[in-house]
């Protein structure tokens, strides 16, 4: 350790979870904006668009959930009562 400092002298000012997460979150942001704009340039009626737009949030949330459930990360379900049970 260099200086007393955990990350690597390239990246003297900013430690690494602070940069892989902006990465992801530009990552992200920048797959928000292609998604957005190819969906205001295509021709179909009011529902589907609404649809199209609609559907990928609540995928991603329900796989979001379903991975906090697997991982026993949300209190009061029997995974997390195990998680605790193994860990302490």
């Amino acid at each position: 350790m260099e200086g007393g400092r955990a990350f690597s002298s390239s990246n003297r000012f900013y430690p690494p979870a602070f940069v892989k997460r902006t990465r992801s979150l530009l990552l992200l942001a920048l797959l928000a904006a292609a998604y957005c704009g190819s969906l205001s340039t295509l021709e179909t009626s009011f529902m589907f668009k609404s649809l199209a737009v609609l559907l990928p949030i609540q995928v991603g949330g329900s796989f979001y959930l379903l991975y906090l459930y697997w991982t026993g990360r949300i209190t009061g379900t029997a995974r997390e009562a195990a998680r605790m049970k193994d860990e302490g």
